[in-house]
């Protein structure tokens, strides 16, 4: 990946790196090997092999961590797996939900082509919790809007886009869940800047991480607001 911009480091030390992945990047290598990735590309910034220990899609920003080593890999899988990994997302959705917070109780399974869905009798159990954080103001690329704190308790594929979608609040700049659904003409027609699902913060308490990654600048120009967390600065 020689030219590419080098990615963000929110944390690193002799066990493990937290990073800022950018929208529109995979975390790992998919179909072909040999294509631009977040892992590839930080082990050519860093000049050392890294295990994987979770994944964002590819147009999602925000916090990844992986291990610099196999035992510190096994830490993170088991605290992940055991869902000791707390994980804190901000979407823009379309719509204002009529209430300040929720949980969202619905199986998911995958229906072809890579799309997700509910399935109430065949699902896997997911549960995503979710508050309202404030309304976004309707002259944005939609009639109304809204910024809200997400939290998914299991990690099922897609499971945070599918969730809000299920519940009528789509998120915005969604290509797969809800964006076809937007008008083809007036305010609500705008194209979205991308995805706007960002992983916000990483907390693992067992290893003593707490780490948030910035609003990228794509949602502070739709919010109209400035960054309300600084990322802790990686050591010297």
């Amino acid at each position: 990946m020689l030219g590419s911009p080098a990615i963000t480091l929110l944390h690193q030390d002799g066990d493990l790196v937290v990073a800022d992945k950018p929208a529109g990047l995979a975390t790992v290598a998919e179909r072909d090997p040999s294509r631009d990735n977040l892992r590839a590309r930080l082990e050519e910034q860093l000049g050392a092999r890294l295990w994987t220990v979770h994944r964002l899609d590819k147009d999602v920003s925000g916090v990844v961590v992986l291990a610099r080593t196999a035992e510190m890999h096994r830490r993170l899988s088991l605290a992940f797996e055991r869902r000791e990994a707390r994980k804190t997302y901000l979407a823009v959705v379309r719509g204002v939900p009529a209430t300040t917070d929720g949980s969202i109780e619905s199986p998911l399974r995958e229906f072809g082509s890579g799309r997700m869905g509910v399935d109430r009798e065949r699902g896997r159990p997911s549960l995503t919790n979710w508050k309202l954080l404030r309304a976004v103001p309707a002259a944005l690329p939609a009639p109304a809007c809204a910024l809200l704190e997400v939290h998914p308790v299991t990690g099922r594929r897609h499971q945070i886009r599918v969730h809000l979608h299920s519940i009528g609040h789509a998120v915005v700049g969604d290509p797969l869940y809800g964006e076809r659904e937007t008008p083809a003409t007036g305010p609500a027609a705008a194209p979205a800047p991308r995805l706007m699902l960002h992983a916000q913060r990483l907390q693992i308490a067992e290893l003593a991480l707490d780490v948030t990654a910035p609003l990228p600048g794509e949602f502070l120009a739709l919010l109209g607001a400035p960054a309300t967390s600084t990322p802790r600065a990686p050591p010297a």
